[in-house]
């Protein structure tokens, strides 16, 4: 099994590709609160049989202790593009 999982604004997706069985799965979420590796695995359950695999509990967050002094290359105005949901802040 080959998968792929990822997260950004809020937004979450996942794919599953079964090359023996030649059937894969992708899952686009527009909220961040759906497990979609669970429920990508539900699907598969569903078409190639068998039972649907248990939800994985989500990581705890990990606190980090970071160097304000180490922030100084970062700091600054950043915008994604023309057009995106932000834009209208910093223009």
């Amino acid at each position: 099994m080959i998968s792929h999982g990822g997260s950004w604004a809020g937004y979450r997706s996942q794919t599953i590709w079964l090359p023996k069985k030649r059937f894969g799965v992708a899952i686009l979420a527009n909220t961040s609160d759906v497990d979609t590796y669970a429920l990508a695995m539900r699907v598969v359950a569903l078409y190639l049989g068998g039972q649907p695999a248990a939800p994985t509990p989500p990581k705890p967050p990990v606190a980090v202790k970071s160097d304000p002094a180490t922030w100084q290359p970062f700091l600054g105005t950043y915008r994604l593009g023309p057009g995106c949901c932000c834009c209208w802040l910093t223009s």
